[in-house]
């Protein structure tokens, strides 16, 4: 990672889900030699509750990995090689079979929806319990496809409980 790149020409390449995901792919920028900037990498823990439900700082937002706008096909080449690597899985041969990337996306999409539900309950309740529906039909939908987080649900529906009993109580009392 290099520090003086010229700002006004770095591009966006990738927002990595989690530490590990970025250290294996600055790892691998840092082997060709291609220079990044990583953005709000080092901030995730400075406001609030840090990156503790959603995997990023709401404040700040995700951090992603920069470079400069010639280094960008090449680092965009090792970025689709690191992925194909992570979704596809070799079998014995020259057989590939792709590993349930579906499944996958299913999953991180219902904890999104799930995570900011929790969220949004406390500030935003309508939005929160539009979330809270969509990721309960997921559940419902495809029962078993692993979809966890029971307990992110119960505390969810009883935020959303809370919230219907207050809005009753003041309307009608």
């Amino acid at each position: 990672m290099v520090t003086e790149l010229d700002e006004s020409r770095l591009v966006t390449l990738y927002a990595p889900a989690d530490e590990a995901e970025f250290v294996v792919f600055a790892s691998l920028l840092d082997e060709q030699g291609i220079e990044y900037l990583t953005k709000n990498k080092h901030i995730q823990n400075l406001f609030g509750a840090g990156q503790s439900i959603t995997g990023y700082n709401l404040v700040t937002g995700e951090q992603t990995i920069m470079v400069h706008e010639d280094d960008f096909p090449a680092a965009k080449e090792i970025l689709d090689s690191f992925k194909l690597n992570n979704t596809l899985s070799v079998q014995a041969g020259d057989q590939v079979k792709e590993s349930q990337t579906d499944d996958d996306e299913l999953i991180a999409k219902y904890n999104r929806y799930l995570n900011h539900s929790l969220i949004l309950n406390f500030f935003l309740p309508f939005i929160g319990f539009f979330l809270f529906f969509k990721a309960l039909m997921m559940k419902i939908l495809y029962p078993f496809r692993g979809l966890k987080g029971n307990i992110r649900l119960v505390i969810s529906f009883l935020l959303m409980f809370l919230w219907v009993f207050v809005f009753f109580t003041l309307v009608f009392d």
